[in-house]
């Protein structure tokens, strides 16, 4: 402990506004959260608007952070673990963020089915790549994403039948929400810039 305060001015601070985050954090687990949180999305239980899901990751992001350099100043773990877990913190929040949005533009426009006699539901394939790819992320690390979607088509509308618009529409907006979700900073800070420009290129 006494290291990670040493060499962590950001720690230091954190402890001082925060005295009761260590025995937080010795009770703390993400993972757990993450997954009752993205069941009660799946299950339309989740009680979080837009903003104040923002606040809930922003938040997260903070706690989990502290862990690892807690963690990682003091000796405990090496810098394979720390690659590893900031890399599934964010596999975690990409699909938290998914989910979020994708409900949201479902109420508003139905689910994204294929075209033809026998449609079928159009998921939204995120790829990750660079160092979130090959899972070693670290605590500046903005993350890689591909967007793809299998077939065009357009949405089945909402529970009136109503608002039904194209798949490439439905799948721009859902891209475009979780890059806002995962990205925009706001007074909690961000959970991860996303980088869209594909390689070699940059601008792509």
């Amino acid at each position: 402990m006494n290291n990670a305060i040493e060499y962590s001015s950001f720690i230091k601070n954190e402890l001082t506004a925060n005295p009761n985050l260590l025995e937080d954090l010795s009770k703390f687990d993400f993972f757990d959260s993450a997954k009752i949180l993205l069941n009660q999305i799946r299950e339309n239980n989740c009680e979080y608007d837009l903003e104040s899901f923002k606040t809930l990751l922003r938040n997260l992001r903070r706690k989990i952070f502290i862990y690892i350099a807690l963690r990682d100043l003091n000796g405990d773990k090496d810098l394979f673990w720390v690659m590893q877990t900031i890399s599934d913190f964010a596999d975690f929040c990409i699909n938290l963020a998914y989910h979020f949005a994708y409900k949201e533009l479902t109420a508003n426009h139905g689910k994204p089915l294929s075209d033809g006699e026998n449609p079928q539901v159009q998921p939204l394939i995120i790829i990750g790549m660079g160092k979130l790819g090959g899972k070693e992320l670290n605590v500046s690390s903005d993350i890689d994403l591909i967007f793809v979607y299998p077939e065009n088509g357009e949405t089945n509308g909402n529970s009136k039948g109503k608002r039904q618009i194209e798949n490439q529409e439905f799948f721009s907006r859902l891209s475009k929400k979780i890059i806002n979700i995962l990205g925009e900073i706001t007074g909690d800070g961000f959970v991860f810039r996303v980088d869209m420009r594909l390689r070699p290129n940059g601008d792509a």
